[in-house]
C-alpha cells in the first residue's frame, strides 16, 4: 500500500509541476503549445493551455520517476520510507528542475538571440517563420521552450538515476 501512496505522490507532484512550468512556458510562447502541439484543447488562453498540457504532458512522468522512487524507499536492506518521509526530496528535485530549466532555457535563448547557436535544425519553424506565421523571435523563443524541455527531462534523469545508484 505504501509503493502506491509513494506512487501517487509522485504523479501528483509530476502534475503540479508541469502546471506551474506550463503557466510560464504559455506566457513565454504561446505557439509552442498552439502550433508544435496537436490542437487537444482548442483554447488560445495560456492559462487552460499550460493547466492542460501540464497535465497531459506530466502524469507519466510521475509514473515513470514512481519506479526508482518505490525501490529506493523500499527495497534493500537500509529502513523502508513513507510517501511522507520522501516529500523533502521530490521537492529538492523539483526545484532542481526548475533551477535547470530556467538556466539552459535563458542560456539556449540568449546563444540563438546573439547568433551563437543555430536555430536552422527547427526545419519546422523555418517554414513557419518563412511562410510568416512564425517570427524570429518566437522562432528563438521556441527554443528557449525546447531547452527548457530537455533541461527538465536531463534534471529527472540524473536525479533517478542518482537515486537508484545509492549503496543499501
Amino acid at each position: 500500500m505504501e509503493a502506491l501512496k509513494i506512487a501517487v505522490t509522485c504523479v501528483i507532484a509530476a502534475v503540479l509541476y508541469g502546471i506551474v512550468h506550463d503557466q510560464f512556458t504559455a506566457r513565454i510562447c504561446i505557439e509552442y503549445f498552439t502550433i508544435f502541439h496537436p490542437p487537444i484543447f482548442h483554447t488560445q488562453s495560456p492559462t487552460l493551455l499550460g493547466i492542460g498540457w501540464g497535465i497531459v504532458a506530466t502524469w507519466w512522468v510521475g509514473v515513470f520517476f514512481a519506479v526508482p522512487m518505490i525501490l529506493a524507499a523500499r527495497a534493500g536492506s537500509r529502513p523502508t520510507l513513507r510517501a511522507s518521509e520522501l516529500l523533502p526530496s521530490i521537492e529538492s528535485l523539483l526545484a532542481f528542475m526548475a533551477a535547470s530549466a530556467v538556466l539552459f532555457g535563458l542560456t539556449g535563448y540568449v546563444l540563438a538571440r546573439k547568433g551563437v547557436l543555430a536555430t536552422d535544425w527547427l526545419s519546422f519553424a523555418s517554414v513557419l517563420q518563412t511562410a510568416g506565421i512564425l517570427t524570429s523571435s518566437q522562432r528563438n523563443l521556441t527554443l528557449l521552450v525546447r531547452s527548457v524541455f530537455f533541461a527538465n527531462v536531463s534534471a529527472l534523469a540524473f536525479a533517478s538515476s542518482r537515486l537508484s545508484a545509492e549503496p543499501d
